[in-house]
């Protein structure tokens, strides 16, 4: 093409056509400028994969710079401010509905200009609406979408205050941000609770939040049209303000009443101090992660030092690799992504290294990283994470501390039941049976759904080496599968986790579902994960071992047998270390696929 207008050029020159030979000129540097744009974008995309690819923790960027203050956005800005004004000034007393959006914009702004206590107040009166706001309540995936663009307004919020060092601020708000009321989850089916009066008090509750979504959801697509009478809107306020009082006065009966009923209707946020004491009591060390659009915002907490830093990884990138390192995994054919596994490490994990003092560490993630295992990440000298350090997980710091503190487990009365089409699972039981005098071990027969209900609360270890299903669809209907005891829905052979939320197992030092798929969640951008695991949590189980994929029943058995053995004389992390150590030794299973299956939940 440029010998195209080179020679246009000549003619025209000769011909004495001097616009058109300027003209020619004109498209020759336009198009050595496209040549030269093109390559330095190609230079900065190659640069930028670079660095999305390490091969050494020099190459991974991290710093303690929270917040971009980019100018380039300020006129834009300056305009959506003036005209959110406009709009909530034509709302009135209705603006509480969409006045977050203006209280966001106005933060920006104040970041712009250097105003950081300004920027958090503004945060701060966004975050009060939307957490005013019940619209989500009612129903899981409405929830999820009216959470999607407003968890950016605690992320914002989140960073000036970590740019501002108010780290306890900074984590009551992550805290608040992941700690969503967990009622509507339960709502697609009947929980079985502990009493009638408990049983109505859940159902109340759940009646009030429907009635109050709705209302929200109304009086919101009615304030936001433009024919929208005071009259009408304030008929709405009116009877979402009445609902909102007779459920506050139920929260109050049930804190009195029944608190662990109020613990799943309304949840308080763990504290930042709350943590660091029970770090301190216990000796753990907490990695705690917030996954933003453009890095991963890495938390260190001991028991007398917290330190943040923000790692530049986009989540897009990170997305990718927690999907290939998975798909690497799940087949023990498929030959395991080392490459992947290192980088994931030197991103996650390389940047606390100096801070980690002890081998126990609880790992509360966050987005994507609820499905990546962190034991199977490979440190610069070539070992695996899990190998060298006793990894336990939680959803949240707020279910963290709810859980009992770890204690060892030579002595409890186990319910061990395996399904009997399972290769293995018979020695795996009678096995780890033995272990435990006057346990109960089912192996003959597939155990019905009705009798584990009726067994499970004589109990304090719980193992169950049966097959487990995850629902995408519907998470609150994943499922362990048993042998059908009736023809009603209550036994029909499937244990949902919403039937598991109901189960009495406050005595559960802990649970083991030796099973496929019992550990996969979904997880919202809200950061609610939905499966069996929180079920579990919530009927009172204080620990939880639970497989990521589809895993040998060889294997299983062989991680399971050493683990109970381990636990007769060590603390529950340490013995699933060594748990997954023996698999690995075995040559038959030394794809990671074996022995990297199983995480730990609790402290």
């Amino acid at each position: 093409m440029e010998a195209d207008y080179r020679q246009a050029r000549d003619i025209a020159q000769r011909e004495g056509w001097a616009g058109l030979a300027r003209m020619m000129d004109d498209m020759m540097k336009r198009l050595a400028l496209r040549r030269k744009l093109s390559h330095s974008m190609a230079q900065v995309q190659g640069a930028v994969k670079n660095l999305f690819n390490p091969r050494t923790a020099r190459e991974v960027l991290v710093n303690e710079q929270f917040v971009a203050r980019d100018q380039t956005n300020a006129a834009q800005l300056e305009v959506m401010f003036r005209q959110l004004v406009q709009e909530n000034a034509r709302l009135g007393p209705y603006a509480e509905l969409t006045g977050y959006r203006m209280h966001v914009t106005d933060a920006h702004l104040r970041q712009l200009r250097g105003d950081k206590a300004g920027a958090v107040q503004a945060f701060g009166k966004a975050i009060d609406l939307i957490e005013r706001d019940r619209r989500g309540l009612a129903e899981e995936r409405a929830r999820a979408a009216y959470l999607r663009d407003k968890v950016v307004v605690y992320d914002g919020a989140i960073a000036e205050l970590l740019d501002q060092k108010r780290h306890a601020e900074a984590f009551d708000l992550m805290e608040r941000s992941r700690s969503r009321a967990l009622s509507a989850l339960l709502a697609k089916k009947e929980l079985v609770l502990g009493s009638a009066q408990e049983r109505t008090a859940y159902g109340k509750s759940l009646e009030l939040r429907s009635r109050i979504a709705r209302l929200q959801n109304d009086h919101f697509a009615l304030a936001a049209g433009k024919d929208a009478s005071p009259r009408q809107l304030a008929g709405y306020s009116t009877q979402i303000r009445q609902l909102e009082a007779e459920h506050g006065k139920l929260l109050s009966q049930l804190e009195q009443q029944s608190p662990k009923l109020k613990e799943l209707v309304e949840s308080r946020p763990a504290r930042l101090s709350e943590l660091q004491k029970a770090a301190r009591a216990e000796g753990f060390e907490v990695l705690q992660y917030l996954v933003r659009d453009n890095d991963v915002v890495l938390w260190y907490i001991g028991a007398e030092r917290v330190e943040v830093r923000a790692v530049f990884l986009t989540r897009a990138a990170l997305v990718e690799k927690v999907a290939a390192l998975q798909a690497s995994l799940a087949n023990p054919q498929t030959a395991f992504d080392e490459r992947i596994a290192r980088q994931l490490y030197l991103f996650l994990l390389e940047p606390a290294r100096a801070w980690l003092t002890g081998k126990r560490v609880v790992v509360i993630p966050h987005d994507v990283l609820h499905v990546l295992p962190f034991q199977a990440l490979i440190a610069p000298g070539g070992e695996p994470w899990g190998a060298g350090a006793q990894i336990t997980y939680a959803p949240s710091a707020t279910v963290l501390l709810g859980l009992a503190p770890a204690r060892q487990i030579k002595d409890g009365k186990m319910l061990a039941i395996a399904d009997p089409s399972i290769p293995a699972a018979r020695e795996e039981v009678r096995a780890i049976g033995a272990l435990y005098p006057g346990s109960k071990v089912e192996f003959g027969r597939l155990t019905t759904e009705g009798e584990v209900k009726a067994w499970a609360k004589d109990y304090n270890l719980l193992h169950l080496s049966v097959h487990g299903k995850f629902d995408a669809s519907e998470p609150l209907f994943s499922h362990l599968a048993f042998a059908r005891g009736g023809q009603s829905d209550q036994d029909d052979g499937k244990l949902t986790a919403a039937e598991i939320f109901g189960l009495p197992l406050e005595g559960a030092q802990l649970v083991v579902l030796s099973a496929c798929e019992t550990g996969r969640a979904e997880v919202t951008r809200g950061d609610e994960v939905m499966g069996l695991t929180r079920a579990f949590l919530y009927a009172g189980a204080q620990r939880l071992i639970v497989s990521q994929w589809n895993v040998s029943s060889e294997s299983t058995r062989l991680w399971m047998e050493t683990f109970y053995r381990e636990a007769q004389r060590e603390l529950p992390a340490e013995a699933a270390r060594r748990a997954l150590i023996a698999v690995r030794s075995n040559k038959a299973f030394s794809h990671p696929h074996y022995w990297a299956a199983f995480t730990m939940v609790g402290r």
